[in-house]
């Protein structure tokens, strides 16, 4: 049975302030075990595999199997963002 992929409640926010700088991404958090939502570059050029969570306690942020397997295997790519300012500052723009 599959099931729907919710998106976290900050991610439509975080995708706005990437297109309002003009920063370059693409949002995968459709493809279910990914371990990320959104992949990016740093302004360095190299990529980042962004997790986006939602707002709330540390507790509800917790990361998911396939996401600490991918952060476990890159973390120097693997990033999470709660806010928008979160997302641009690990992308350097902040």
């Amino acid at each position: 049975m599959n099931y729907a992929k919710r998106v976290d409640a900050s991610q439509k926010a975080i995708t706005e302030a990437f297109r309002r700088v003009h920063h370059w991404h693409r949002v995968v958090s459709h493809f279910s075990g990914l371990g990320f939502d959104i992949l990016t570059r740093h302004k360095d050029g190299y990529p980042v595999l962004l997790e986006i969570k939602s707002p709330g306690p540390p507790s509800s942020r917790q990361l998911t199997e396939s996401e600490s397997t991918l952060r476990d295997a890159f973390p120097e790519f693997f990033r999470v963002a709660v806010t928008p300012e979160d997302a641009l500052a690990a992308v350097g723009l902040l």
